[in-house]
This record gives C-alpha cells, structure tokens and sequence, in this order.
C-alpha cells in the first residue's frame, strides 16, 4: 500500500509530461505543415494564428484545414 502511495503523484507526473509534449509535437507539426503548403489568400495566416492561440487549434487544421490546401501537381 505504501508503495503506490509514493508513485501515484509520480504517474500523474508522467501522464501530463506525455500530454504536453505530444501537444508540443502536434503544435510545431502542424506549423510546418501550414507553412509548407499553400493556401488561397490570407488562409495560411488564419491557421497558423488558430494553432497558435487557440487550445488545440492543430487538432482543428488535421480535421478542416488540410483539406483547404492547394494540391500541387
């Protein structure tokens, strides 16, 4: 019993770590991809200000975003 007592703050510890640099990841992830690719008029600002300032604002260019690419052939 003592002993999960003293690691239980511990994996708390390690579950927000892998949540902030998975969050980290997909954030500068998203960046590159944005700054990558090209979009109609002023829609590459749009999004990387919505990755930036927006609490999973790259969750939202994966789902809406990457579909308003410029396909180049």
């Amino acid at each position: 019993m003592e002993l999960l007592s003293i690691l239980e703050p511990a994996i708390g510890l390690i579950m927000w770590e892998v949540f902030l640099l998975s969050w980290i990841f997909f954030l500068i992830f998203a960046s590159i991809d944005i700054a990558i690719n090209k979009f109609e008029g002023n829609q590459k600002i749009f999004w990387l200000l919505l990755c930036i300032f927006v609490p999973f604002g790259w969750l939202i260019y994966f789902l809406i975003g990457r579909k308003q690419r410029i396909k180049v052939s």
